[in-house]
């Protein structure tokens, strides 16, 4: 699944990376990547509220959980559901 940032500028797959809410700021949620030396850290959603960041996180869970892949006979993985793309609500609509 991809994950898009809140001002679309970032679009990452969900399976390489960590999201958390930021643990210095309890409104901002960040990426970084998982087994890999990168140490960058990306910047994908800043809310008003740290209630409004966990309910985001809450909905990103809830559409990974929808989503599912799995693996034909010759070893290719496909997705079978949807949502393919989870983007970051805007403040507003949280």
């Amino acid at each position: 699944m991809r994950i898009i940032s809140q001002n679309g500028e970032v679009d990452l797959p969900y399976e390489c990376f960590g999201v958390e809410i930021d643990a210095i700021n309890d409104t901002k949620i960040i990426a970084y990547a998982v087994n890999s030396d990168d140490d960058t850290i990306w910047n994908l959603a800043e809310y008003s509220t740290k209630e409004k960041a966990e309910e985001v996180m809450k909905m990103l869970r809830e559409g990974y959980r929808n989503y599912q892949t799995t693996r034909s006979r010759d070893g290719y993985y496909f997705a079978f559901d949807y949502p393919k793309v989870f983007r970051f609500p805007p403040d507003s609509e949280v």
